[in-house]
């Protein structure tokens, strides 16, 4: 699986990358890059 973002490239095949990525992306002030 790969996920694009303007600032985030990611690939991964474990369902809780997944899902972290859609906290993240969700409440993108929560992390800092």
């Amino acid at each position: 699986m790969e996920i694009l973002t303007p600032r985030l490239k990611l690939r991964t095949a474990r369902a809780e990358d997944v899902d972290a990525m859609h906290a993240v992306l969700s409440a993108p002030r929560a992390t800092r890059w």
